[in-house]
């Protein structure tokens, strides 16, 4: 890396240049802390710093740039924004854990989805990971955005069922879905235990099947509630899913999920997949 400075400076850039051939300029129109970022960011991706892995201290980090301490904690803090680091106190500035776990969206509450089990810890499951649950019911007057989606009177009577996702014991995400109350009543879907199948599972036996939905994808910042709850770094953005899903008489159920997007990526499949592709051809 090429940046002004004393002799000893110039001879340590050198050095880290040879290792990962990226070089920080001084003359061109980008802010330097910014330089500095991308090439920490770009020694993270290729694992010269690896997850849990820590980062050269500042003083460490400032012979390496030949730049001031301001500088350096400039650039550690967009990579702290970005969620890709994360100060520990005495233990320096870490590298996060990117465990990601997929969400197949298009199929993992499908009423004809093979097996018993709720899909997404069947789907955890056999990642390897420990999936857990946290359920809660209640009854409660739907709000105008529930009732737009669900085509029912503001202050119309739900069955919400909420559950909190954990992956070994960390959180993961948290999904309220709303049934209007007659559909809850007729699927027996009040039971405060919860119940062990995919509820599309549960009304398609009480022959309520959901044969279509519709799904609305946005982000934005978490609010304090979801910082504490997930315990995100700063920068974290929430992945906001809904699923609006409608049997042939009417609309039945309305989902959020919220997802921070640290630890969640969303998967659709659409048409044949590449192992039917593949028979096929």
């Amino acid at each position: 890396m090429n940046i002004t400075g004393s002799t000893s400076h110039q001879a340590s850039v050198t050095s880290t240049k040879r290792r990962d051939e990226r070089t920080v300029e001084p003359t061109v129109p980008i802010a330097l802390y910014r330089q500095i970022a991308d090439d920490l960011r770009g020694s993270i991706r290729d694992g010269t710093y690896p997850p849990g892995g820590r980062l050269p201290t500042e003083p460490e980090l400032q012979r390496r740039y030949g730049c001031s301490r301001n500088t350096i904690r400039l650039a550690v803090r967009e990579l702290s924004n970005e969620g890709l680091v994360e100060t520990a106190g005495r233990r320096g500035t870490l590298v996060r854990q990117q465990s990601i776990v997929e969400h197949l969206a298009q199929s993992a509450d499908r009423s004809d989805r093979l097996g018993e089990a709720d899909g997404w810890c069947a789907h955890v499951a056999a990642l390897g990971r420990q999936p857990s649950r946290e359920f809660s019911l209640r009854a409660e007057p739907a709000s105008p955005a529930v009732a737009l989606r669900l085509r029912r009177a503001e202050n119309s009577l739900v069955c919400v069922r909420e559950c909190m996702r954990y992956v070994d014991g960390h959180p993961w995400s948290r999904q309220v879905s709303y049934y209007p109350m007659d559909v809850a009543v007729a699927a027996e879907l009040l039971d405060p235990r919860g119940v062990s199948r995919a509820s599309t599972r549960v009304m398609a036996d009480a022959g309520i099947t959901e044969i279509g939905h519709v799904d609305e994808i946005s982000s934005r910042m978490p609010s304090p509630d979801e910082v504490r709850l997930f315990g995100l770094p700063s920068g974290v953005p929430m992945l906001i899913y809904w699923r609006t899903g409608w049997s042939a008489d009417a609309i039945v159920r309305l989902t959020v999920e919220i997802q921070p997007a640290d630890r969640n990526v969303l998967v659709y499949e659409l048409g044949p997949t590449a192992g039917q592709a593949g028979a096929a051809s």
